[in-house]
């Protein structure tokens, strides 16, 4: 089973090994008044990077408060366990 894990992987570092060489043309790139100009795979790279660090973030915070824990902008819980709201006014 190791074998074909191996070449699997092998397989896989071959495509992206050839999907790089061939695809060096650059493209650009604007986003906010930035302009860059890079190759497509670099591009491919950048992103696919992006998005395991925006994939990441939800679990980091959650093991950073704790699975109990309130996050510091959310209203204090009351003993029922629902938050507690200001209105700013009464109800009748």
């Amino acid at each position: 089973m190791r074998i074909l894990y191996a070449a699997v992987l092998l397989l896989f570092i071959a495509a992206v090994v050839i999907f790089c060489a061939q695809n060096l043309t650059g493209v650009s790139v604007a986003f906010l008044g930035w302009k860059l100009s890079l190759p497509i795979a670099l591009l491919f790279l950048l992103v696919y990077l992006l998005g395991m660090f925006s994939g990441w973030m939800p679990i980091a915070l959650r093991h950073f408060y704790g699975p109990g824990q309130v996050m510091p902008d959310d209203p204090p819980l009351t003993e029922s366990g629902g938050a507690q709201i200001e209105l700013g006014f009464d109800i009748v």
